[in-house]
């Protein structure tokens, strides 16, 4: 597990979490996702119930993204809990709800009205960014789970209408649309439309990601 120099790992608890959260932050931007997921569990330790939620499912992502399933299914129980989810129990039920998130986005559409962050309840937001971590993290391991997470993420995007999260969530549809249809022109849409909301916003994230989506299309 990355530790802190001694300098840094003296005084209150709370100094040592944001310290350590700050070292998970830097590891995880350095491609070093293992590392950054031990980070982050060390300063969910004794951290109040949003912050130890929150820094559960980061380390879930980062260990989902590297490769490591099987640790970061074990974290990634208890953060899907907390929200009311949970994986399917089988193949069969997984393809099953695939199949009806994808029905549900087909019927529902892409439409949505932008709001503030600040507008949207906190529980809405965590659910959201669970599936964000669930859907990315498993996209290539478990392509059936992660495509059901990655429907349910642009699902509870739209209806929020958060812009970071839904410019996100229509550059991943895009992908999953071009899966689907080599060259899709729907697939270009998206791209487009994620690009254009995130570069309104000002948001490198977002942006990078579309960026990154329009080049797997």
């Amino acid at each position: 597990t990355p530790v802190l120099p001694p300098e840094c790992d003296r005084g209150d608890d709370r100094k040592r979490r944001v310290l350590q959260t700050q070292l998970a932050d830097a590891l995880s931007n350095a491609g070093r996702a293992p590392e950054a997921a031990e980070a982050y569990l060390s300063a969910a330790d004794g951290a109040s119930r949003s912050e130890e939620f929150e820094l559960k499912r980061r380390a879930a992502e980062q260990l989902l993204i590297s490769g490591h399933s099987d640790r970061g299914r074990e974290v990634a129980g208890s953060v899907l809990k907390a929200v009311g989810l949970k994986m399917p129990a089988t193949p069969r039920r997984a393809f099953m709800s695939l199949l009806f998130q994808r029905a549900r986005i087909r019927l529902r559409g892409v439409r949505f009205r932008e709001r503030e962050q600040s507008q949207i309840p906190y529980d809405t937001l965590r659910r959201i960014d669970t599936c964000w971590s669930m859907g990315i993290g498993l996209s290539m391991a478990d392509t059936t789970i992660g495509s059901i997470f990655a429907a349910r993420y642009l699902l509870l995007s739209l209806a929020s209408g958060e812009p970071r999260r839904t410019a996100r969530a229509l550059a991943f549809e895009g992908t999953h649309r071009a899966s689907i249809r080599v060259q899709s022109p729907r697939a270009i849409e998206l791209i487009q439309t994620a690009e254009a909301l995130a570069q309104r916003i000002n948001d490198p994230h977002a942006h990078g990601f579309a960026t990154l989506m329009r080049g797997i299309v």
